[in-house]
């Protein structure tokens, strides 16, 4: 996965484009949960925790919790 190899070479502008582009134009109101895991996870990898932390609570509000 792409997403995955651009947060494990520490490419912080490739892999927050990635997100945004795995996450769609409807962001993660309409992704499965594991490819919402995966986002938040890479860009936690390349150090943008504040923007993986703000994906990841809209993800839960949206789906709920």
């Amino acid at each position: 996965m792409a997403l995955g190899e651009a947060a494990a070479a520490r490419r912080v502008g490739e892999t927050a484009l990635l997100a945004i582009a795995v996450l769609g134009g409807d962001g993660p109101a309409n992704v499965p949960s594991l490819v919402l895991a995966r986002a938040i996870e890479a860009l936690r990898t390349v150090g943008l925790d504040a923007d993986a932390r703000a994906l990841a609570v809209e993800g839960a509000i949206l789906s709920g919790l």
